[in-house]
């Protein structure tokens, strides 16, 4: 994965992985497959990082670096995983660009954060205990029926009333998530 910014350094991004699997949200098995800080002609440095693990789990799959197919030494990291890591990273450059700039994955925290429905922001808890719940509560897409609560595919109400319309509702489901769900999440009671 391509990140661009122009606070972070390589040490940041050590210290983010290391500081997530200390708060058990990345699993201890999980490190670097590649890191490399590159030039960025957008910002001040570009980084190509790569997660794996040592050790088979449930819903982990085989490593694909990009060159030959799956790799047999390794496991990719879990959707999750990056979505810490990148949340710790957001939280320390809001302006970083996963991607290219000109068609970033995330353009920026703001984009990360929509994109994944809040789940990696620590404040989701308190959102959804004052609002008048969560944001995204439908998942949409084949992962709705297996994934449920997580960021994946997660859509507002209005998306959702659109894709009805448009007859898209094989794979949709309502999940909105509690704030107690929310908290037990961050913790690492729910998975």
């Amino acid at each position: 994965m391509r990140i661009h910014s122009n606070k972070l350094s390589m040490m940041h991004i050590i210290h983010a992985l290391n500081d997530e699997k200390m708060a058990a949200r990345i699993a201890h098995t999980v490190t670097f497959k590649k890191h490399e800080t590159l030039g960025s002609r957008s910002h001040a440095h570009a980084f190509e990082i790569q997660l794996e693990s040592s050790e088979h789990s449930t819903g982990r799959r085989r490593g694909n670096d990009g060159s030959y197919g799956a790799n047999l030494d390794g496991w990719a990291a879990m959707y999750d995983e990056w979505g810490w890591l990148l949340a710790a990273l957001y939280a320390k450059d809001p302006d970083m660009v996963v991607g290219t700039n000109k068609n970033p994955v995330y353009a920026n925290s703001s984009d990360f954060h929509e994109r994944t429905g809040m789940t990696y922001w620590a404040e989701l808890a308190d959102i959804v205990e004052t609002t008048v719940g969560d944001p995204y509560p439908y998942t949409d897409g084949y992962t709705a029926n297996r994934i449920g609560r997580r960021g994946v595919g997660r859509i507002t109400r209005g998306d959702a009333d659109r894709n009805t319309l448009r007859g898209w509702t094989r794979h949709q489901k309502f999940a909105p998530r509690t704030a107690e769900w929310a908290r037990a999440w961050y913790a690492g009671e729910v998975r």
